[in-house]
């Protein structure tokens, strides 16, 4: 069972800055502690007799269009069972509604076409203010996507992909209301982003894991038992 995970700078597993030796300010990466690798663990612990693979996609800075322009080399001939798909964050605020939903149709219904098993992963929340820690560079691009969590724009977004992945029947894992239940409590969920911009830490990694494991596990169940009757 190989399953790849298209998506953005959370995706490829992007978490915290720091300044390097030279005072420039660089992003760290840790493929290890990121959902797809703690889903692929997640799947090999549930199913300890066969061979699943998770092929992370994630590209940083990348909206649903790039993504769309990578499909075929990245997706398509990997030739997976299943293909996890999560973007938006670098869309909302950023484009146009439509600019985001139409990429997000034409990936599902290129992998539909080709026999893969679409699944939409929704993103995490962005920040919701300006945390003293984000860098002095980044504070104009935290506040203005600040703006976006906050006046509902990237509500709008998210609800444009689980309306698209329902008009090709595709299962929607929805991590972004899991974040918007921790706000309604009155957990603090920028507190919750390694960047404080919108890169989860790796503890919030694993809502994203929670969310996917039901829909995947069915599907290596389906794949496997094709399989068995073949």
């Amino acid at each position: 069972m190989k399953i790849v995970f298209l998506g953005d700078s959370v995706t490829e597993g992007c978490f915290g800055f720091y300044w390097d030796e030279n005072g420039n300010l660089c992003g760290h990466t840790d493929k290890d502690a990121c959902y797809v690798r703690q889903t692929e663990l997640r799947l090999q612990a549930a199913f300890p007799d066969k061979e699943i693979t998770c092929v992370n996609a994630g590209v940083g800075g990348e909206n649903a269009a790039q993504a769309l322009a990578r499909l075929r080399r990245d997706v398509l001939d990997q030739k997976p069972d299943a293909a996890v798909v999560c973007l938006g964050l670098n869309n909302a605020g950023q484009t146009a509604l439509e600019a985001f939903t139409g990429p997000m149709r034409e990936i599902f219904a290129g992998l539909l076409a080709q026999g893969i098993a679409p699944v939409l992963l929704t993103p995490n929340m962005m920040a919701a203010r300006v945390d003293d820690n984000v860098p002095e560079p980044l504070k104009e691009f935290t506040t203005a996507r600040a703006e976006n969590q906050n006046d509902g724009t990237m509500d709008r977004f998210v609800q444009g992909a689980v309306n698209v992945a329902g008009a090709f029947g595709v299962p929607v894992c929805d991590a972004y209301a899991g974040w918007k239940r921790l706000a309604s409590y009155g957990i603090d969920t920028t507190a919750l982003l390694a960047n404080y911009i919108n890169h989860p830490t790796p503890g919030m990694h694993g809502l994203f894991v929670d969310v996917l494991m039901p829909t995947l596990t069915a599907l290596c169940e389906a794949r496997f038992a094709e399989e068995t009757t073949a």
